[in-house]
């Protein structure tokens, strides 16, 4: 098998919504991001920059909604870049799932927060990505999104979360003392 460095890809571009099959190849993100998803619609990841987009060995294999604005990728021959099991994300959303309101949305907030998040002049602060927004937020821990609202604003009270410029800040010092916190 060849490494990615001797081998040649494609750069590819997708358009918002599109849906990516990972059937013939395999792809690298340069920029923007998509959603995981089963093959019941349910949202189990998300995966930006640097991210590989791989096809599953098992029969219930992912599959890829574009949600930026746009999507850029490099495209490989579907042997170049080894198959990933989804095992371990699996596990991390059904653990996710489990935990009570407030942490679970902490909890994710914080874990893409530190995945995706955009760094600001502030090292306390990240920007959290826009393709994320309430509605795929709320689909990503199974609540309702009235519920991300109500818990949203509450992190917003406690200076946890800013809105600036129509973007999403998070204190990522004090999410985690929030989250350190709850689980206790």
């Amino acid at each position: 098998m060849r490494n990615l460095e001797q081998s040649v890809g494609v750069k590819v571009k997708y358009a918002k919504k599109a849906i990516i099959s990972t059937k013939d190849a395999s792809f690298i993100i340069e920029s923007g991001h998509v959603a995981v998803l089963n093959t019941e619609g349910d949202i189990i990841d998300f995966l930006g920059a640097g991210n590989e987009l791989v096809q599953a060995d098992s029969l219930d294999s992912p599959y890829f909604e574009v949600i930026s604005n746009e999507l850029c990728v490099m495209k490989f021959d579907r042997n170049t870049i080894e198959a990933k099991q989804t095992n371990a994300v699996l596990a991390k959303k059904e653990a996710l799932l489990q935990l009570p309101t407030e942490l679970r949305v902490s909890q994710a907030l914080f874990q893409l927060g530190m995945r995706h998040g955009m760094e600001t002049g502030d090292p306390a602060l990240l920007r959290f990505p826009k393709a994320i927004n309430k509605g795929r937020l709320a689909e990503y821990t199974n609540l309702n999104p009235n519920t991300i609202t109500k818990v949203l604003k509450k992190l917003q009270v406690e200076g946890v979360i800013y809105n600036m410029s129509r973007e999403m800040h998070i204190d990522i010092f004090e999410l985690e003392l929030k989250v350190a916190s709850i689980s206790q």
